[in-house]
C-alpha cells in the first residue's frame, strides 16, 4: 500500500469514528408512522381513537386489540358521527406495541351472532420511559 493511500484510508477511518461518536449522542431513530408515547409508570393507560365508518356500512361494533390480545368490543352506537374512542387500554411494558381496530357488521340482519369483520387498521407505537435529566448544566453570565 502506498503511503498516500495509507494516509487517506486512516483519515477516512478517523472521520468515520468521529461520526459514529457524534451519532451515539443522538436520540434513537424510530420508523416513520410510529408514535412514541412517554409513560411515567407501568402499566400505562392509553385510548385508541378513530373515524367511524359510514352509516351505509351498517357497522354494529368495533374490535380493538393491543398486540393481538383479547378484543375490546366498542358498540358503534357509542361513537359520535365523527369519532370513536376505546375504553382504557392497559399497556404493561415499555417497548414496541400496536393497537388494531376492526369494524364488524351483521351478515344476516336477524342473527346478532353473525358478525363479518373487515380488514384491520393497525397503529404501531413505542411506549418509552420518560426522558432522563441532562447532567452538568451550568449557568453563566452573558458577555
Amino acid at each position: 500500500m502506498k503511503p498516500l493511500h495509507r494516509w487517506l484510508t486512516l483519515g477516512a477511518a478517523l472521520v468515520l469514528l468521529n461520526l459514529l461518536s457524534f451519532c451515539s449522542h443522538l436520540p434513537p431513530i424510530h420508523p416513520p408512522g410510529v408514535t412514541i408515547i412517554h409513560a411515567q409508570t407501568l402499566p400505562a393507560l392509553i385510548k385508541a381513537q378513530w373515524l367511524p365508518n359510514a352509516a351505509s356500512e351498517f357497522v354494529v361494533q368495533y374490535q380493538v386489540r393491543l398486540d393481538g390480545g383479547t378484543a375490546q368490543i366498542i358498540n358503534a352506537a357509542a361513537c359520535t358521527p365523527t369519532l370513536c374512542t376505546s375504553n382504557n387500554i392497559s399497556v404493561p411494558t415499555y417497548g414496541a406495541h400496536s393497537v388494531t381496530e376492526v369494524a364488524c357488521n351483521l351478515i344476516l340482519n336477524t342473527d346478532p351472532s353473525s358478525l363479518r369483520c373487515g380488514p384491520a387498521t393497525t397503529a404501531p407505537f413505542i411506549l418509552a420511559p420518560p426522558p432522563t435529566a441532562s447532567a452538568g448544566v451550568t449557568v453563566t453570565a452573558a458577555p
